[in-house]
C-alpha cells in the first residue's frame, strides 16, 4: 500500500495526521542555510505544501564563541527554548547555545499547578496530596532529564509552586 492510500485509509477511519513536521537542520554558513531552505520549499512545493513563512527561519546559534549580532538568535521547539545560554564548564561558567524550558511551557504548567488548588486543600495530609501529585510532576521532571536539562526544570517547576 503506498503511502498516500495509507494516509486516505487512516483519515476515512478517523484518524487525523499533524498538518505540520518539525525540522531542525544545522548548517556550517548562513548560504549554506538559506540554499537549504530553498531546497526544501522547492521539494515541499513539487508536494503541494509550503512552507509557513512566519514559522520558518534561518537562526544563529549564537554563543561565546560566535559573536554577532543577527536578526534571529533564538528559537522555540517542542516546548524548549534554544538560545545562547551561561553554561558552567571545567574552566568556569562559559556561553552556550542551549535549551531551556519555554515561556510558553512555564506557563502551561504553572496553569496546570495552579489549577490543582492546592491552597484549598488544607484538610488534606501531605502524603495524600503527593499521591494526587507525583505522577504529573514525577512525567515533568522525567522529560526533562531525558533530554540533559533537569537543573534548569527542576528549578521552573519548583519556581511555580
Amino acid at each position: 500500500m503506498s503511502r498516500e492510500a495509507h494516509v486516505r485509509f487512516c483519515e476515512s477511519r478517523g484518524v487525523r495526521f499533524p498538518p505540520a513536521t518539525h525540522l531542525v537542520a544545522h548548517c556550517d554558513t548562513e548560504e549554506q542555510a538559506r540554499n537549504l531552505r530553498a531546497g526544501i520549499a522547492t521539494r515541499l512545493g513539487a508536494l503541494g505544501l509550503e512552507l509557513h513563512p512566519d514559522k520558518t527561519k534561518v537562526v544563529y546559534c549564537k554563543d561565546g564563541h560566535r559573536p554577532g549580532n543577527f536578526e534571529h538568535t533564538s528559537f522555540d521547539l517542542l516546548g524548549y527554548t534554544f538560545r545562547a545560554r551561561r553554561a558552567n564548564g571545567r574552566r568556569g561558567l562559559f556561553v552556550s547555545f542551549l535549551p531551556a524550558m519555554s515561556q510558553k511551557a512555564r506557563r502551561a504548567v504553572g496553569h496546570k499547578i495552579r489549577a490543582w488548588h492546592l491552597n484549598r486543600r488544607s484538610g488534606t495530609n501531605l502524603s495524600g496530596l503527593a499521591r494526587d501529585i507525583n505522577a504529573q510532576v514525577r512525567g515533568w521532571i522525567n522529560y526533562c532529564v531525558s533530554r540533559g536539562h533537569a537543573r534548569w526544570e527542576r528549578r521552573a517547576v519548583g519556581s511555580m509552586t
